[in-house]
C-alpha cells in the first residue's frame, strides 16, 4: 500500500499509515487511563477516622440510652451508612465495621448522667433523620 492511498472515515480521508494508527492508538489508550485515574480520585473511598470514631460513638449512645427496638433499629442504619460510603467494596466495608468495633469507648465517658441520654438520643435522632432523608433523595434521583 502506498502513502497517497487513503481510507475513509466518517465523512474526511485519513492517512492509513501503521505508525500513525498505533499513535492513534496509544492516545486512546492514554486518555482512557486518565479518565479512570480521574474517577478513582472522585470515587467515595469510605469514611475517615474521625467519621469512624463518631459512629462507634453513636452505636455505644444508643445501646446505653435508647430502648432496645431503637438501638436496632440505629444499628442497621449505621451499618448501611457505612456501606453506602464504600459504595460496592464489601471488602472497605467489613474493614470499617471492624475499626468501628475497635473503636467503641466506654459508656461512662461518653455519657456523664442519665439526664445527657436526653440530649444524646435527640442528637441520634436527628442523624437519622439527617441520614434517612439522604438515602431518600438517593432513590429519587436513581428513578
Amino acid at each position: 500500500m502506498s502513502t497517497l492511498e487513503s481510507v475513509e472515515g466518517q465523512g474526511s480521508k485519513l492517512p492509513d499509515w501503521p505508525l500513525e494508527r498505533a499513535l492513534r492508538g496509544i492516545a486512546v489508550t492514554v486518555v482512557l487511563a486518565g479518565a479512570s485515574a480521574c474517577w478513582a480520585q472522585g470515587r467515595s473511598l469510605g469514611l475517615d477516622e474521625t467519621a469512624l470514631q463518631y459512629e462507634a460513638d453513636y452505636r455505644v449512645v444508643a445501646a446505653r440510652c435508647g430502648t432496645p427496638a431503637f438501638e436496632k433499629k440505629f444499628f442497621m442504619q449505621s451499618q448501611q451508612f457505612v456501606a453506602a460510603s464504600n459504595g460496592q467494596d464489601k471488602t472497605a466495608t467489613a474493614r470499617q465495621e471492624s475499626t468501628i468495633r475497635s473503636l467503641r469507648r466506654n459508656p461512662i465517658t461518653l455519657i456523664g448522667s442519665q439526664s445527657d441520654c436526653k440530649v444524646q438520643g435527640d442528637e441520634l435522632k436527628r442523624v437519622m433523620d439527617e441520614r434517612s432523608r439522604g438515602r431518600n433523595a438517593q432513590r429519587g434521583r436513581g428513578r
